[in-house]
């Protein structure tokens, strides 16, 4: 089992239901075969920006979190528009770019700094490394779906996915999301003729 079978399994066992992406290679191409042998479909955008939208659309929707995938470099900017509609509207999205490894030189190919670019539109920005790759999805999925939720990043590089992962498919899997609450019926409305509810954000979730 490597890191991505185990980044999949996390996600899948936190109620995801699918990836949306633009992916370049690296680590967005073991996460997307990991995903096919889970059996986690993946839709391929047309825009990275697209695929943010995509996956806040089916969080809103299903109230599990979305994840997107993007490239390295220019990718991950081209990401940023609709993770900042996530940031804004308080979706839970986790963002995984590929970027590059620790072994890379100075001066590389579309090196940018992504933690930063991101870091002021989203709840937490980190890096997945092969001796901490569990316990930082395990923080990046809890951080997502929190209330009050939002858009958290990770960086990933191919070196991390495509390294074998120490123990069985469930170790170190299990999710620490907070229990949904049990709907309550709601109560009567107060005796009024011609009552005014404002509802915002937080109110979308019981």
């Amino acid at each position: 089992m490597t890191h991505a079978d185990r980044i999949v399994a996390m996600l899948q066992q936190a109620g995801v239901r699918r990836l949306f992406g633009m992916p370049g290679g690296g680590s967005n191409a073991d996460l997307i075969e990991a995903a096919g042998r889970a059996g986690l479909p993946f839709s391929l955008a047309h825009t990275e920006t697209a695929a943010a939208f995509m996956a806040t659309a089916q969080a809103e929707i299903t109230g599990q979190p979305g994840v997107c995938i993007a490239t390295l470099g220019p990718g991950a900017a081209s990401v940023m528009n609709g993770v900042a509609n996530a940031w804004l509207d308080r979706v839970p999205l986790l963002v995984l770019t590929d970027c590059l490894g620790d072994a890379a030189g100075q001066m590389q190919h579309q090196a940018l700094p992504q933690s930063d670019m991101f870091r002021p539109i989203v709840k937490w920005s980190a890096r997945l490394r092969p001796e901490n790759a569990a316990e930082v999805m395990r923080r990046a999925i809890d951080e997502a779906s929190t209330p009050p939720c939002g858009p958290v990043h990770l960086d990933i590089a191919g070196e991390v996915t495509s390294a074998a992962a120490p123990g069985g498919k469930d170790a170190s899997a299990a999710s620490h999301l907070p229990p949904t609450p049990s709907p309550q019926p709601p109560a009567p409305f107060f005796p009024a003729h011609r009552p005014v509810i404002l509802l915002g954000l937080g109110a979308r979730t019981p």
